[in-house]
């Protein structure tokens, strides 16, 4: 817990003293990374909830500058920071149901970029450059109609502590939909859509 603990607090510093050197930024995303798949891997007693509790930590924009700064070289990035990054970027903007966490200078940018340019990803990492995209989409939508029809002021911080307890809520009932539906064969389901 201390070390993780660890890794927040000079990931933040990092953020906020705008200690933007890519060497650093590189070995604490990728420590934090590797720390956090160990414990996964060989403590049992480290759960879900206490890897969503550390990852809650990581919704805010000012957590995901660090992040949003990396992926701006994902050209010339690793395969392993790659993986990092949009590991993090999925668990805040998908798994807590927080994309405005990301919607900070350079990350809308770089996405558009990688759209553009066609990069090729994985199919996890490609969901979630459609997913931004949709919700950059969306936004520029509502603040144009925003605009026409008078202001609109959201609380992103809120938001997000909002949506990570709806999420993690959905997280539980897919989880037990996924439990109930798990004896339905192949073959049902082909008559059931057939």
């Amino acid at each position: 817990r201390n070390i993780r603990q660890h890794y927040i607090f000079l990931i933040r510093l990092a953020s906020i003293k705008n200690m933007l050197q890519k060497q650093y930024l590189e070995n604490l995303v990728v420590a934090n990374h590797i720390h956090l798949t160990k414990m996964q891997q060989l403590n049992t007693s480290f759960s879900e909830s206490e890897m969503t509790t550390h990852i809650k930590h990581f919704a805010l924009p000012e957590m995901m500058k660090p992040y949003g700064f990396l992926l701006e070289n994902f050209r010339e990035n690793s395969a392993t920071l790659n993986d990092c990054i949009f590991t993090m970027m999925h668990h805040v903007a998908g798994d807590l149901v927080c994309p405005q966490a990301l919607d900070i200078k350079p990350i809308p940018e770089t996405i558009q970029q990688i759209v553009k340019q066609n990069v090729s990803l994985c199919d996890d990492w490609q969901d979630l450059i459609e997913y931004m995209m949709n919700y950059y989409r969306f936004k520029m939508k509502a603040e144009g109609r925003s605009s026409k029809g008078g202001s609109r002021k959201d609380n992103d911080s809120s938001t997000c502590s909002q949506t990570s307890k709806i999420s993690q809520d959905k997280a539980t009932q897919t989880s037990k939909l996924q439990k109930a539906n798990s004896s339905i064969s192949a073959s049902s389901l082909k008559v059931a859509v057939g």
